[in-house]
C-alpha cells in the first residue's frame, strides 16, 4: 500500500530535508482527506519529532522542525483528530508552540 511506503519513507534515517517536508505535508493531506489515517499520521509525526534523520544539518533540522510544527497546527484544526488534541498539543508544545498558536486553532 502507498500509505505505508510513505510511512516508512517518512521514518528513513537518510532522507532529505526537502523530500521529508514533502512526505510530512503529503501525510498531513490523506489524514485530513481520509480520517481513517490520522492516527497513523499523528504516529509517524511522534516518531520523527524524536527521530529526526542524523544526517541533517543545523539548519534543515530546524526547518523540519517548523515545517512539523506547521503540519500539526493544520491537523489540530481538523475534526478528526479530536481524540489525539493531547498528543498533538504535547508535540507542538515540544516544538516551540505557543499557547496562543494552539488555541487560535478553531476545529473545522
Amino acid at each position: 500500500m502507498v500509505f505505508e511506503l510513505l510511512v516508512k519513507f517518512h521514518g528513513s534515517q537518510h532522507v532529505s530535508s526537502v523530500n521529508l517536508m514533502t512526505c510530512m505535508g503529503s501525510l498531513t493531506l490523506i489524514a485530513k482527506m481520509r480520517p481513517q489515517f490520522m492516527g497513523r499520521v499523528i504516529a509517524a509525526m511522534e516518531t520523527l519529532h524524536t527521530n529526526l534523520p542524523p544526517t541533517l544539518s543545523k539548519s534543515q533540522v530546524s526547518s523540519v522542525r517548523k515545517h512539523l510544527k506547521m503540519q500539526l497546527l493544520n491537523l489540530l484544526k481538523h475534526a478528526a483528530s479530536i481524540d489525539y488534541h493531547n498528543n498533538i498539543t504535547t508535540l507542538l508544545t515540544d516544538l516551540g508552540a505557543t499557547h496562543q498558536e494552539v488555541n487560535n486553532t478553531d476545529t473545522v
